[in-house]
């Protein structure tokens, strides 16, 4: 049975083999595919969607201030996570967008790849030097990536967006090396701050929106990743940004307090040495709490 609906109408329920949440009306792997290859960037230009990735293609001085966030936190972590838990360097973004990831860890050492099956962001991935496979990625799994094999599978801010995460995440697991890792970051819906919020303020389910098809938390995705011959090695969260609006910066009534929040998250995460930044939102990783959660699991077999 449908379980809530948000205030754009649309209605999630539990998946009942692995707990996480999921859009009762779901697209087809085609209209899936149709739509961010040939609508999603459309879309980010008219600033409709990924604010973040409009502000890197236009670029100036909040893009760089941008970049130099994400390289201190997010991208430093992640390379942190890779070098903690595996052996080798080889690393595979799936959608990797215009390549801002994979230009920050070949710059710290890794050999890097992406799949993206956007035409104008794996352009834009190429010019700046990156090796891109065009296409969706269980198609060039079965063709072109058939006989890789990486120590990294990356799944930033997209398996929510797949249509099938069970099947995209045991094709990611067969481009693994032994001792590989798949390391997803993705949201931590529903998460108990988040439906605080929702309940206090009347916001329903606000972080449901039409390309977003699944709705993780920790132990939905643990649960996923063991269903796809993966074991979980490491879960982080990351700053729990609920919290900011339950101390009075509601950016859910008020959009224009969401620049100070962000600014205000960024003053802290940049204020802090990066071990007790990771230690401090691994914990939280394994309470449950953060609005995004970053888990890496190896392969089993």
């Amino acid at each position: 049975m449908p379980e809530s609906k948000s205030k754009s109408g649309l209605t999630v329920e539990i998946d009942p083999d692995h707990g996480f949440r999921k859009l009762v009306t779901r697209p087809s792997r085609n209209q899936v595919e149709d739509y961010f290859r040939d609508d999603y960037y459309d879309a980010i230009e008219k600033g409709e969607k990924a604010i973040d990735i409009k502000r890197s293609l236009e670029g100036g001085q909040e893009a760089s201030d941008q970049a130099n966030w994400m390289a201190d936190t997010l991208y430093a972590d992640i390379a942190w996570i890779i070098k903690t838990h595996t052996s080798g360097l080889r690393v595979l973004e799936i959608g990797c967008g215009l390549g801002d990831l994979l230009a920050d860890l070949q710059g710290r050492g890794f050999e890097t790849e992406g799949a993206e099956i956007a035409p104008p962001a794996a352009q834009k991935a190429r010019e700046r030097g990156l090796t891109i496979h065009e296409g969706a990625f269980e198609d060039l799994a079965a063709t072109s990536l058939s006989n890789e094999r990486y120590d990294a599978v990356l799944f930033i801010n997209v398996l929510e967006q797949m249509p099938d995460p069970q099947s995209t995440l045991s094709t990611a697991q067969s481009l693994l090396k032994d001792d590989g890792i798949v390391l997803v970051r993705s949201g931590n819906d529903f998460n108990p701050l988040q439906t605080t919020l929702s309940e206090q303020k009347g916001h329903g389910d606000y972080w449901v929106v039409p390309d977003h098809l699944y709705y993780f938390d920790f132990e939905s995705m643990e649960h996923l990743f063991e269903t796809c011959g993966l074991k979980s090695v490491y879960r982080q969260g990351d700053f729990p940004m609920e919290m900011m609006a339950l101390l009075g910066f509601d950016f859910i009534a008020d959009p224009a307090c969401g620049k100070e929040a962000h600014q205000r998250r960024v003053a802290f995460e940049q204020s802090i040495p990066a071990e007790i930044r990771r230690k401090l939102y691994a914990s939280m990783g394994q309470a449950g709490f953060g609005r995004c959660l970053m888990m890496a699991a190896r392969k089993t077999g």
